[in-house]
C-alpha cells in the first residue's frame, strides 16, 4: 500500500483564478454599460426636455407678441388723445378767462367736451402677460433682457391703472359736479338726438360750420373763472404727468419687446 505524504502541499486551482478574473471584468464591463444607458438616458430627457421647453416658449412668444402688437396700436390712440385734450385744455382755460361767457362759441363747446370728457385711459391686454408671470413660464425666455423689458412692462402697467384711478376720481370728485351745476344737457340731447348719436361722432358735428350753437352755460352768476382755471390746471398737469412718465414710457418698452421678439423667434409677422 502507497501511503499518502504527511503534509502534502496545496495544489493551485488556475482554473478558479481564470474564472475570478473573468468575473471582475464582466461586472465592471456590465457596469460601464449601466453607466452608459443611465447617462444616455439622462442626455436624451435632457435633450427632450431642451426641445419641449423650446417649443413652448415658440409658442408664448408667438401669442406673446399677438398681444404687445394690438395694444402698440391702441396706445398710440389714447397718446394721441391726451395730447389732443391738453391742447383742448389750454383753449379752454384761456378762451374762459378772457371771453365772455353769455354766449359762448363752437369753439368752446368741443374743447369743453373734448378736453374734459374724451376718453383718454388705455387699457392694456394683459392676459399673455399674466399667464407669463403667474405660471413661472417667463423662465422659458431665455433672453435676460427680454425678462427684463417684460417685468418693466408689467411695473408700468401697474403705475398706469394707478393713476388713472386716480384720474377716474378727480373727475368724479370735481369735473362731473361742476358739468352738472353748469353744463347744458339739453344741447347735448339735441346734438346726439337723445343719445343716438355716439360722443366721437358728436366731436366731429362740432368740427362742421353747419351746426347751430345755442350752448348756454347754466347757473352762470356763480360761475368762477378762478375755480374753473384751478380744475382745469390741476387736471392738466396731472394728464400730463401720467401722459409723459408712464403711457410713452409703456410705448417705448412695447415697442422694443416686439424687436426683441421678432429677433429672437424670428417673428415675420
Amino acid at each position: 500500500m502507497n501511503e499518502q505524504p504527511e503534509n502534502p502541499e496545496p495544489v493551485s486551482d488556475k482554473r478558479s483564478g481564470i474564472h475570478q478574473i473573468k468575473s471582475w471584468r464582466g461586472y465592471l464591463f456590465e457596469f460601464i454599460l449601466l453607466f452608459l444607458a443611465v447617462f444616455l438616458g439622462f442626455v436624451a430627457e435632457n435633450f427632450r426636455q431642451t426641445i419641449n421647453e423650446r417649443e413652448q416658449a415658440e409658442e408664448l412668444a408667438h401669442n406673446f407678441y399677438d398681444e404687445l402688437l394690438e395694444d402698440s396700436t391702441a396706445i398710440r390712440w389714447y397718446i394721441d388723445a391726451r395730447f389732443m385734450k391738453d391742447t383742448a385744455l389750454i383753449k379752454l382755460k384761456n378762451y374762459v378767462l378772457d371771453s365772455g361767457l353769455e354766449r359762448v362759441s363752437k369753439g368752446f363747446v368741443k374743447n369743453y367736451y373734448t378736453g374734459l370728457f374724451l376718453n383718454s385711459r388705455f387699457e392694456p391686454t394683459d392676459v399673455r402677460l399674466e399667464q407669463l408671470k403667474n405660471s413661472g413660464s417667463l423662465v422659458y425666455f431665455k433672453s435676460q433682457e427680454l425678462q427684463r423689458l417684460t417685468g418693466s412692462l408689467s411695473e408700468c402697467i401697474a403705475r398706469m391703472r394707478q393713476f388713472d384711478t386716480y384720474d377716474a376720481e378727480y373727475l368724479q370728485d370735481q369735473i362731473f359736479p361742476f358739468h352738472i351745476e353748469h353744463g347744458d344737457q339739453a344741447f347735448v340731447d339735441r346734438i346726439t338726438k337723445d343719445g343716438e348719436i355716439n360722443f366721437g361722432d358728436m366731436l366731429g358735428i362740432l368740427s362742421t360750420n353747419t351746426v347751430k350753437i345755442d350752448y348756454h352755460i347754466n347757473n352762470l352768476p356763480n360761475f368762477s373763472r378762478r375755480k374753473f382755471n384751478n380744475v382745469i390746471g390741476l387736471y392738466r398737469s396731472r394728464l400730463k404727468m401720467v401722459t409723459f412718465h408712464h403711457y410713452l414710457r409703456y410705448e417705448d418698452i412695447n415697442k422694443r419687446l416686439l424687436a426683441l421678439l421678432r429677433k429672437e423667434y424670428h417673428i415675420t409677422k
